[in-house]
């Protein structure tokens, strides 16, 4: 009404002085008795608006999807904020994380069996890198996010241009002045009585790619808690099991990812959405919406407040991972005794072939507790060319990180400049979780 009225609408100061005056006083179960009567909840408003006011000048020239439309897609917009700040947040507490455990060795996995040495500190980097590419196209989204502004049932803006007596840049400017004041830098120019709900689906997409990092990076802890390897912390009076005292599970954990599947099952809603518009548009969506922004947005807080928690209580048992890496670094090795054997001029095949049957030959024999010297069987191999002494050499080598310093310095770097162009997620803490 006041963009309406500075652009020349006949609305008087004093109608919207009544409205503003009001706008504390609404009453929602009269709301509520008015709607059980229409069948309309924007109708149902609207009465009770009016009539608080005493006068009906409120929506001159607009449809429900006028309303409905552009302040869903502010508080979305400002939703994906909050969400974008608290991931910034999270990853900062990862880089923290990262440092903090970079000298760290253990034994590394791939399909959940051993594979090679790597830093714990690098697991908060691997995962973190995930989240900060999803930060980053989360930052683009909002940036981008278009608003659908001001059009009418069909989207050809009748009512508005007949208000302005025909007049398109009296149209043109009240637009701008309503994307301006909920602070949307680009608009839609040809849409209908509803935004494509592709966007719908953009963004519960990128909410769930959100939360994808940290989702890998809990269930990654969960199974190192189950082999002792690392914990998500466990605060004093805290209880892992009712019915077995010693048991510290990794419940916060479990609660990231149980979220993470109620996001999943938000996208597959959002996409059934997309590509079912007629026409200029209907209200079938309606029903589905009202329960997936509220709940998208309430899951991935509640995932990242517990991401918060997980990161700053984690704890990683250093004599766990030794006495592991001791175990298994005869077999460990298996790819850098092979690169070392192709290096001093054995063939591929024949190499890989020697190395795996020595390897999984002492692999069965720690298995039963019997004895097996690796070292001298791959020495007397031959088609290895390698003597005892670079065998060892080359195993020795085998449980450092390698690359993990440097992979986590530059992810460190990269959390830096991303917080540097956004302070106030410093000034998110971490919270209590029940």
């Amino acid at each position: 009404m006041e963009a309406q009225r500075e652009l020349g609408a006949p609305i008087p100061q004093d109608a919207v002085s009544a409205y503003r005056s009001v706008i504390d006083e609404i009453d929602l179960s009269s709301i509520k008795r008015r709607e059980l009567r229409t069948r309309h909840d924007v109708a149902a408003r609207l009465e009770e608006f009016c009539s608080l006011a005493g006068c009906e000048f409120v929506h001159w020239g607009l449809t429900s999807r006028d309303l409905t439309e552009n302040v869903e897609q502010a508080q979305i917009r400002d939703s994906l904020k909050l969400l974008f700040l608290k991931a910034v947040a999270a990853l900062r507490l990862m880089a923290q994380r990262a440092q903090d455990f970079a000298t760290i060795t253990y034994v590394g996995r791939t399909h959940n069996v051993p594979a090679q040495a790597t830093s714990a500190g690098r697991l908060f980097s691997v995962f973190g890198e995930e989240l900060l590419w999803a930060v980053e196209c989360l930052g683009k989204l909002i940036d981008d996010y278009p608003l659908r502004g001001l059009k009418g049932p069909v989207g050809v803006q009748r009512e508005l241009l007949s208000l302005f007596d025909g007049d398109e840049s009296r149209v043109e400017a009240l637009e701008d002045s309503i994307a301006e004041f909920l602070g949307f830098s680009r608009r839609m120019s040809a849409v209908g009585q509803v935004y494509p709900r592709s966007l719908d689906f953009a963004v519960a997409a990128a909410v769930f790619g959100l939360l994808s990092g940290p989702a890998s990076f809990a269930t990654t802890l969960r199974l190192m808690s189950g082999t002792g390897l690392a914990g998500e912390g466990f605060a004093e009076g805290q209880v892992g099991s009712s019915a077995m005292p010693h048991k510290m599970n990794a419940r916060s954990s479990e609660r990231i990812c149980a979220l993470v599947e109620v996001l999943r099952g938000h996208v597959v809603m959002a996409a059934g959405l997309a590509g079912r518009q007629w026409y200029e548009g209907d209200v079938s969506c309606s029903s589905t919406r009202r329960v997936l922004f509220p709940d998208l947005f309430l899951a991935s807080d509640g995932a990242l407040e517990t991401l918060l928690v997980v990161v700053d209580e984690m704890q990683f048992f250093e004599q766990a991972a030794l006495e592991e890496m001791n175990r298994q670094l005869a077999t460990i090795a298996s790819s850098a005794l092979l690169s070392a054997s192709v290096s001093s001029g054995a063939a591929r095949s024949a190499a890989h072939a020697a190395v795996q049957t020595h390897s999984l030959a002492a692999a069965a024999a720690a298995r039963n507790g019997e004895s097996y010297d690796l070292i001298q069987k791959l020495a007397a191999d031959d088609a290895l060319p390698l003597e005892a002494e670079a065998i060892r050499g080359v195993i020795e080598q085998a449980a450092s990180g390698s690359q993990a310093d440097s992979q986590i310095l530059g992810f460190v770097r990269s959390v830096e400049y991303l917080v540097d162009k956004n302070p106030e997620a410093c000034e998110i803490k971490v919270g209590a979780i029940p």
